[in-house]
């Protein structure tokens, strides 16, 4: 599996000239699910925990911050799934709950009811398991941080560090005229 990570940094800091960290967009093809259905809190599950990893250490004591608590600083690190199939993060693969014996919810079941077929892995529990899979995706993102942060600093020619731009547009779609292929035309 391959992560792909943007680097956003800003193009110089006032003060001393020195590029200010934004934060992080990265792709890894991970489901989120390592919470199963059994878990009633709200949370960002194994994604959610690396994002939080990031931040705190990005946040920590930055000339705009004093703290790491989460949600609080300028650095944002967001952490999207991509090309997702057959991802889970349930290494350990699905068993019954109720006697901890391997099931498949296709053809087999756990005393007749598929509900208590549930995969897990690869910790103690899926709280365990969370901590896990999102420790994975922050380490390799932040060792891929670390590297682009090093190559437009040395002005890597093999780097592939580029501006961002943007275009935005309201447009009313209350009022809009179409113009069809058959030569009609339409309102919204």
């Amino acid at each position: 599996k391959t992560m792909t990570l943007l680097r956003f940094t800003s193009s110089s800091n006032n003060d001393n000239d020195k590029k200010k960290e934004l934060g992080i967009l990265n792709w890894f093809s991970v489901h989120g699910t390592s919470l199963n259905a059994s878990n009633l809190l709200i949370s960002g599950d194994n994604k959610g925990y690396a994002s939080y990893l990031m931040e705190k250490k990005h946040n920590k004591n930055n000339e705009t911050t004093t703290t790491s608590l989460p949600g609080q600083g300028d650095f944002v690190a967001a952490f999207a799934s991509t090309n997702l199939g057959d991802v889970s993060p349930n290494t350990a693969g699905p068993k019954c709950i109720d006697t901890g014996l391997p099931c498949d919810g296709h053809s087999s079941s756990c005393n007749g009811r598929n509900a208590f077929c549930i995969a897990s892995g690869p910790g103690k529990d899926m709280y365990d398991s969370s901590r896990i899979i999102g420790r994975q995706q922050y380490e390799l993102a932040e060792q891929l941080f670390e590297e682009a942060g090093r190559r437009n600093n040395n002005n890597d020619a093999s780097s592939s560090s580029s501006f961002v731009d943007y275009r935005h547009a309201f447009i009313d779609m209350s009022n809009l005229t179409v113009h069809l292929k058959n030569g009609t035309v339409v309102k919204t």
